[in-house]
């Protein structure tokens, strides 16, 4: 049997696309569809598993919507978001629909790997540790205020770095690992690909790079509801006035040269991260 998955949401962002293709390059045939229209999406109706993918603009009618269809045509109905949205999908839905969820952030391949896994009755999880849960027992548990992000994120902070230098990659994580997690990208379309399924604390983001410059990628994930909350440094070559300028109103939450001194340079990040007076915008 061919695996098939639709990931819905009520519009198909940049970052519902990053999803779909990783899907893809993860071995799985990958549609994507909206909300509004799903019922004459022959393409949602032809997948073996729906997956609503959850954002703050995500309606109550949308998640009916998106439930009854997969009733009506007798689909699999999982949940792709943060603990919040999964709550509040749970409480709109009927008891019962929702065959599971997968919790923000968790990368493509993983989520694969589990749907791979209910196709061949197989339970193990692809990771140590839990990747889908009971509905019932995520809302048990933050009822009671057990939370379960430890289940499914790293405790550490998380950097994300962007730059077309491998050299300036290695150099960012020799300078803040082992004390926060750090992903390394190098470009802004990997990048996207990236914050798909990973929100990170921080993004480090070069100014000039190939295809898609820092300032390009910054406004692009500024329009996208999922991913405009990310707080963002650029970490640059480029400490001229008018380059400054030209990002002053994309509002980074840093300007970092990378002629500074890396002391100075991981203190400012730190501070950024730990809450302490770095932590504040441009």
């Amino acid at each position: 049997m061919t695996t098939t998955i639709c990931l819905i949401s009520n519009e198909v962002s940049v970052s519902v696309r990053a999803m779909a293709d990783g899907m893809h390059r993860a071995g799985t045939e990958c549609y994507t569809a909206r909300v509004y229209g799903l019922a004459q999406n022959e393409e949602a109706k032809d997948a073996s598993f729906e997956i609503l993918y959850l954002n703050d603009a995500i309606t109550a009618a949308d998640i009916k919507s998106v439930e009854k269809f997969c009733r009506g045509n007798r689909k699999k109905f999982f949940l792709y978001g943060t603990e919040e949205q999964i709550m509040m999908a749970k409480g709109v839905a009927t008891e019962g629909s929702v065959d599971g969820f997968f919790v923000r952030p968790m990368n493509a391949a993983d989520i694969v790997g589990q749907i791979f896994d209910i196709v061949l009755g197989d339970d193990t999880p692809v990771r140590e540790g839990p990747l889908t849960m009971n509905i019932d027992e995520l809302m048990n548990d933050l009822a009671e205020g057990r939370s379960t992000a430890s289940s499914f994120m790293p405790s550490k902070k998380h950097i994300l770095a962007v730059d077309d230098s491998g050299p300036m990659l290695r150099t960012i994580k020799g300078w803040f690992e082992p004390e926060y997690k750090v992903s390394l990208v190098n470009s802004a379309v990997n990048a996207f690909t990236f914050l798909a399924a990973n929100k990170p604390d921080l993004i480090l983001l070069d100014y000039n790079m190939p295809a898609c410059s820092g300032p390009q990628f910054i406004q692009m994930i500024r329009s996208e509801e999922a991913l405009k909350d990310i707080p963002v440094f650029f970490l640059t070559e480029k400490g001229d006035r008018k380059s400054v300028q030209e990002v002053v109103n994309l509002k980074p939450q840093g300007y970092l040269l990378k002629s500074m001194m890396p002391s100075e340079i991981i203190t400012r990040v730190r501070e950024f991260l730990d809450g302490g007076p770095g932590r504040r915008a441009l």
